[in-house]
């Protein structure tokens, strides 16, 4: 049946598994690709659109903003993140996000005024957020959207699994759209010259 929701949910499964997750970008784009052509109004289409968005956002902005867990508004283009090299951590309470979080707030730390994290949690709670947030010492903006995997924050950059950061550079452009903790601090020391 390839023209059953499953269908769509299948193929975005394969872009991601035996693709994006296995280092096989090429066969992550074919499948994402066909997806969002083949099902474009379908959740699975509009996740393969991201994940196509995320794939090519080497070398440029990303529009990423939106309400925060303190209820402000908070825009990567803007104050404080402006002219600053930029972490983004997807992350929700349930990703175990404690290893990533002491190790964002370490560098953070050590970069002072060049370096800002922005965090985009992906709970349904945003109380199990903020409390998460808070317990982990992650002091620093995070956008929220309730729908969590299913929301806007997820899909229009095709977030299928947590945790995933990106290295955003002082003029706005992505530089790395899917760095491990592990390679964090060198791929800040690469760009942060």
């Amino acid at each position: 049946h390839p023209t059953s929701d499953d269908a769509a949910d299948a193929m975005l499964q394969l872009g991601h598994m035996a693709g994006e997750f296995a280092g096989e970008d090429e066969v992550a784009e074919r499948w994402y690709r066909r997806v969002a052509n083949e099902f474009p109004r379908s959740t699975a289409g509009k996740k393969a659109a991201g994940a196509l968005v995320r794939l090519g956002s080497v070398g440029k902005p990303i529009k990423l903003g939106g309400k925060t867990l303190a209820g402000r508004q908070a825009q990567l283009t803007a104050a404080p993140f402006r002219g600053r090299h930029v972490v983004v951590h997807y992350w929700a309470s349930w990703s175990n996000p404690a290893e990533e979080i002491a190790e964002l707030a370490r560098l953070k730390n050590a970069y002072g005024g060049k370096l800002a994290v922005l965090g985009v949690n992906l709970d349904t709670s945003a109380g199990q957020a903020r409390d998460a947030a808070k317990a982990s010492g992650a002091a620093w903006p995070h956008l929220f959207d309730e729908r969590g995997l299913d929301g806007a924050l997820a899909t229009d950059m095709g977030v299928m699994t947590l945790p995933l950061m990106l290295v955003v550079d002082d003029r706005g452009r992505v530089v790395n759209r899917n760095v491990y903790t592990a390679d964090l601090e060198a791929e800040l020391k690469r760009v942060l010259r």
